[in-house]
């Protein structure tokens, strides 16, 4: 059973997602670290094959940026010292 006050971290892919398809990041909560995330995951993205077309790199470069400043600014408060953790599959 899912425990609302724990964090769900996935280490190894879900029984239905293959390994090549499994993002987890982890990384510490600055705006700048959240850059340099950003392109290593759409990278990886458009390396798997999610990403064809430029539509599709504004779409989803759009979502994962206000994710991650989301994280960042107001779940963490811009605390370097806690991290981000986000898991795409």
């Amino acid at each position: 059973m899912f425990d609302r006050d724990q964090p769900l971290i996935l280490d190894d892919p879900p029984p239905e997602c293959s390994e090549s398809s499994f993002i987890n990041i982890r990384f510490p909560s600055t705006l700048e670290k959240k850059s340099e995330v950003l392109e290593k995951v759409l990278k990886k993205l458009e390396d798997i094959g999610w990403i064809k077309t430029e539509a599709d790199l504004l779409q989803i470069r759009l979502v994962l940026d206000e994710g991650m400043v989301n994280a960042v600014r107001h779940g963490n408060k811009e605390d370097e010292s806690k991290t981000v953790v986000f898991t795409i599959w």
